[in-house]
């Protein structure tokens, strides 16, 4: 018998099913046993193979591979990454290509990555897989190619909170979509901050 204490519950979500794990203290003492030192091991952890063990006094040693099933969803998971990946680089070609073709100015907001990923996990998970920086540097480098202009702009003055049609700054929440000012603006969050982009990088030609 054994009592345990609950000092954390985490709710995680994994693909589309949500989990409850807790943490849990626990009180059990360790079982009192006669210990033979002939029975000693040493474990070492690889990549090659799982594990390589060396038993007993005569250094025994058993090398631990991988099991076969484990092997082959790891190699399928790779190549799934890979394709992704790819699938992922098309997309970016074809939407700087498409974008750099149609436009001579290009504004784009300067990110810290970085430390935007330095956040939470679920946001820094989410910033990873939309791959913002591999996307700025295809459309940087097709801008280059096409000889289009394109300028970065700070996040400070190309703000969400800053209304797009007068220029009044007003603090929003996280959560909050939709920009809403007093000189009669009523438009979307994004939509709000991609025209303060589009405005500044105007301004930067002059």
């Amino acid at each position: 018998m054994f009592f345990f204490l609950i000092i954390q519950t985490t709710i995680i979500k994994e693909r589309d099913k949500w989990h409850v794990v807790f943490s849990c203290e626990i009180e059990k003492e360790k079982p009192k046993v006669k210990i033979d030192p002939k029975k000693t091991v040493g474990i070492d952890l690889g990549l090659k193979y799982f594990a390589n063990l060396a038993i007993g006094r005569d250094n025994h040693f058993v090398t631990i591979e991988n099991p076969k099933y484990l092997r082959k969803a790891l190699k399928k998971l790779s190549n799934l990454h890979c394709y992704l990946k790819n699938l992922r680089l098309d997309f970016f070609h074809k939407l700087a290509l498409t974008i750099v073709k149609s436009h001579d100015i290009i504004g784009v907001e300067k990110m810290n990555i970085k430390a935007m990923m330095q956040g939470l996990k679920t946001l820094s998970r989410a910033i990873s897989d939309a791959a913002w920086g591999m996307f700025l540097n295809c459309l940087k480098n097709k801008a280059f190619e096409y000889g289009k202009n394109l300028y970065e702009v700070s996040s400070f003055l190309a703000s969400t909170q800053l209304c797009s049609k007068c220029g009044q700054k007003k603090e929003m929440k996280l959560g909050q979509s939709k920009y809403s000012c007093e000189c009669g603006q009523n438009i979307d969050r994004d939509h709000n901050a991609a025209i303060n982009i589009k405005n500044l990088a105007v301004g930067m030609t002059v």
